[in-house]
């Protein structure tokens, strides 16, 4: 009998995307929270701007948008995002 892969979910995301072969992302976080609710409320706001916003789990929360191979691409939207009012900050 032929052996098979253990399901995905019994795989680490270490397993999966290694740091060592994967390429760093760029975000721009807008938001954290202490509560899932203010994290997604601002999501919902960010989405109804048309920003592609997404909430990272875990304590805190954080709101993060967009994922940018390029720095400069991720300082620009960071840039427009503080402008419209948002308190935005770059993390990699």
């Amino acid at each position: 009998m032929a052996d098979f892969p253990e399901p995905a979910d019994a795989i680490s995301p270490e397993q999966r995307h290694p740091n060592q072969w994967s390429t760093p992302r760029y975000h721009v976080q807008v938001g954290v929270f202490d509560d899932r609710k203010g994290a997604r409320a601002l999501v919902t706001r960010l989405e109804g701007l048309g920003f592609a916003a997404r909430v990272v789990e875990g304590r805190p929360a954080r709101v993060w948008v967009g994922g940018f191979l390029d720095r400069r691409t991720a300082e620009d939207l960071r840039v427009h995002l503080q402008t419209a009012g948002f308190d935005a900050a770059l993390t990699p």
